[in-house]
């Protein structure tokens, strides 16, 4: 399948002119986190980055010529006749001859590596070791795929929703009206619908809680992290997997049904945060995990930004997991800015330089999204306007979009990271501030994630990514 070209640095906004050179010299001495003994190993080891295991470029295809080409005098001396030759050369033809072999076989072994390395390879290589794998991995499902093969990539499913709109009759549009004597945290499945039609692909699958566990189950956990607007993304996929809207630990009453979307203020405090926290559909822990994270402010002595809590948050959860299901790529979701005012270049410097730097050679690779802002209402407090309106929020998204394209270029099934697109699917929907929705688009949120989700793990399944578990 062709693949639809990626944009070149040009083209990118100006904070993120020379983006490849700054990456570079803001990692360099730094240390690379690489599992330490194939998939099934939880330990990871520390790999200091310099300018030796970061090069400039990546010519995998000249290793064996270089084995051979330092040989010319030992060539130019065995060409000439025994007579000219001087007396020690006599001794020393046996070792010259074993040497020549011994030079053909590393020459061939090298050209061998090589080709299986090229074969590895990703778009993201200025960036990693020849001999780091490169590569996302999943494993079995009862279910059989939901949506992958019915027509449409992960590509262009998530192109679809970008250019997707809000219908006049979408029900995300509408309050919602609990009907009387039904518990208002009960999830119908069988009356939600989408409130956009997908421009370009078939209609989405409503993924069941059974449904979603199984998908979730094939890959290594599921780590969202980032602001409110993240809080209520995770919300909906736990209130999936439970099928309930019993999300808070306290204050019920107040934050029961929509009201936890509506009172969000309050019922923040009280979210729970990991899947294990509800009772869910699933046979084992789904392990999806909400990490909190509005604006991050840690700074080292000398000034520069410590993401180190960031990374160590997110390798503790992979840690986490069972043995087999580290054998799986994790699912990492973030999103956030607001809190930046919606400056791109913190956002970039501190969440993602940062994350595709450390993961960039881990063994399995993560299957990484970036959640976009959704759409800006008009009840918006004013003061905020200026700085987090429709037009710079409508430009921070094209802004990091476009900064993931040219930093990590190719598909989500190979370890490329890409943004989810909420704006137009959600421009026309009822917020209660200007910024939160509600359950409707919690919901239409997670559905579109898992069907992405279900798309990707065909794909990776496709490429030979599948895990064969024996114990299923």
């Amino acid at each position: 399948m062709a693949l639809p070209p990626t944009r070149s640095a040009s083209m990118l906004p100006t904070a993120f002119s020379s983006v490849s050179d700054r990456m570079r010299e803001a990692w360099r001495g730094a240390s690379l986190l690489v599992p330490g003994n194939e998939a099934d190993s939880a330990d990871y080891i520390a790999l200091p980055l310099s300018p030796s295991t970061v090069p400039e470029k990546l010519d995998l295809g000249t290793e064996a010529e270089d084995a051979t080409e330092h040989d010319e005098d030992t060539f130019d001396a065995l060409d000439k006749p025994a007579t000219e030759m001087p007396a020690r050369h006599f001794l020393n033809r046996r070792r010259l001859h074993i040497l020549l072999v011994l030079a053909l076989l590393v020459a061939l072994l090298l050209a061998s590596a090589s080709s299986l390395s090229i074969t590895r390879l990703t778009s993201f290589s200025p960036f990693l070791t020849s001999s780091a794998p490169l590569e996302t991995r999943v494993g079995p499902r009862h279910f059989a795929a939901q949506y992958y093969g019915r027509g449409c990539s992960s590509r262009e499913l998530m192109s679809a929703v970008e250019r997707s709109t809000v219908r006049p009759d979408g029900a995300s549009r509408t309050e919602i009206e609990p009907k009387e004597g039904v518990d208002p945290n009960m999830v119908d499945l069988d009356t939600f619908r989408f409130s956009f039609d997908l421009d370009g692909c078939p209609p989405p699958h409503i993924f069941t809680p059974e449904e979603a566990c199984d998908l979730l189950s094939a890959y290594g956990g599921v780590f969202t992290r980032g602001d409110s607007l993240m809080r209520q993304f995770a919300q909906g996929l736990f209130l999936l997997l439970g099928q309930t809207l019993d999300l808070v630990t306290d204050h019920k009453e107040e934050c029961a049904g929509n009201d936890l979307f509506i009172n969000s203020r309050t019922c923040r405090f009280y979210g729970i945060n990991d899947a294990s926290q509800i009772r869910h559909f699933c046979k084992g822990e789904p392990f999806v995990h909400y990490d909190q994270v509005w604006k991050f402010n840690s700074t080292n002595t000398d000034g520069t930004i410590n993401d180190t809590p960031l990374l160590d948050s997110y390798h503790d959860f992979v840690r986490s997991l069972p043995t087999q299901r580290q054998r799986y790529s994790p699912v990492f979701v973030n999103g956030l800015g607001l809190h930046y005012n919606l400056r791109a270049k913190d956002t970039l410097d501190v969440h993602i330089l940062p994350f595709l730097h450390n993961t960039s050679t881990a063994s399995p690779r993560p299957v990484s999204f970036w959640s976009s802002y959704p759409a800006v209402g008009p009840n918006k407090p004013q003061r905020f306007m200026k700085k987090q309106g429709p037009g710079p929020t409508k430009n921070y998204n094209a802004a990091i979009r476009d900064a993931l394209e040219d930093l990590s270029p190719g598909e989500v099934y190979g370890g490329a990271w890409r943004q989810l697109e909420w704006y137009n699917v959600t421009d026309g929907a009822l917020s209660y501030d200007g910024t939160h929705y509600s359950y409707q688009v919690a919901m239409e949120r997670a559905q579109i994630f898992l069907n992405t989700l279900d798309v990707v793990w065909g794909e990776i399944v496709e490429h030979g990514g599948l895990v064969q578990d024996a114990a299923q």
